[in-house]
């Protein structure tokens, strides 16, 4: 079995800014790297702050060349 995290956006954007108000910004990213799979659900679902919602993207920036992000989208 491959080594994988599910999160929902929600709940992404809350540690995410968790991590940044407490001063250790790129943790997740750090443990998300060592995965063979990052599935983020709900992407764009739920309306953020500006700030909140840029956190993901920049998040997934950093793990672009690392393990395969899945995005789900509900209709």
């Amino acid at each position: 079995m491959m080594p994988s995290w599910l999160c929902r956006q929600s709940g992404l954007v809350t540690r995410l800014e968790e991590e940044t108000r407490i001063g250790k910004g790129g943790t997740l990213a750090a443990q998300l790297s060592r995965l063979d799979r990052v599935v983020l659900d709900e992407l764009g679902y739920l309306p953020f702050a500006r700030s909140g919602g840029q956190l993901p993207f920049h998040l997934i920036s950093k793990l672009l060349w690392l393990p395969p992000i899945m995005q789900e989208v509900s209709d």
